[in-house]
């Protein structure tokens, strides 16, 4: 079992990484929904969101 938090789910290739080496059973995430609001406000393309290059 393995934590993830928004660090590393906000970047495409590590998260892409990370969530098939868990749909591949070498680990299994865990996340809390606190970390994925956070996630949701850095990827929120809307005015005053984070814009991600």
């Amino acid at each position: 079992m393995g934590a993830l938090d928004a660090c590393v789910l906000i970047p495409a290739g590590l998260r892409d990484l990370l969530l098939s080496c868990a749909n591949e059973a070498v680990f299994r995430p865990v996340w809390q929904d606190e970390i994925l609001d956070e996630v949701r406000r850095e990827l929120d393309p809307s005015p005053g969101g984070a814009v991600i290059w």
